[in-house]
């Protein structure tokens, strides 16, 4: 359950990651726009990164597994409104890049919450192949949306609504989690 919560959490996070600045040159916005939104985006994620650890530490993988679905989530929505209204662009790109911390630190440590610390390296080889192969899912995904829709808000639909099965599979594994170590 686990690794098919993080094939889906990867394949929807760069779904819509990866199409960002596409996203709102195609809304309307300059090339110029779209790569300042991109690039607070990526300087922002380095605090997100930061503040995902902090809640992890603080408040444990249940509650960090809410929080960061919730972020994603919220992330989604307001760049489905952000096309229109240029300011929550950049509001965007600040909770995106809080929510974009999910690819880098969650997947090891649930995994490890998850599924135990014995053979912890073979298991989350396998969990990290689910990982890659959310990440080579996502983009191409929402490509072909785009050029059969000319839009990216049916892609972005449809990751919402990944993203928050990922998140019930996410819980559904912590709370059947083996009582392991």
């Amino acid at each position: 359950m686990l690794s098919f919560s993080i094939l889906l959490f990867a394949t929807a996070t760069l779904g819509v990651n990866m199409h960002i600045p596409n996203y709102f040159t195609s809304a309307g916005y300059s090339a110029a726009f779209a790569a300042a939104i991109f690039a607070a985006y990526n300087f922002i994620m380095i605090f997100g990164k930061l503040a995902l650890g902090t809640v992890i530490d603080r408040y444990g993988i249940r509650n960090s597994m809410i929080y960061i679905f919730i972020v994603g989530l919220s992330a989604m929505a307001l760049i489905t409104i952000a096309g229109d209204i240029k300011w929550l662009a950049y509001v965007f790109a600040v909770v995106a890049g809080f929510a974009a911390a999910i690819m880098t630190i969650p997947a090891a440590l649930w995994t490890a919450a998850i599924m135990g610390k014995k053979d912890f390296a073979i298991i989350y080889s396998v969990m990290n192949v689910f990982l890659t192969l959310g990440v080579a899912l996502g983009p191409p995904i929402s490509g072909y949306i785009f050029d059969a829709q000319s839009s990216y808000l049916p892609a972005i639909k449809l990751w919402m609504v990944v993203l928050a099965i990922s998140m019930i599979l996410a819980l559904l594994s912590y709370q059947k989690r083996p009582i392991i170590d």
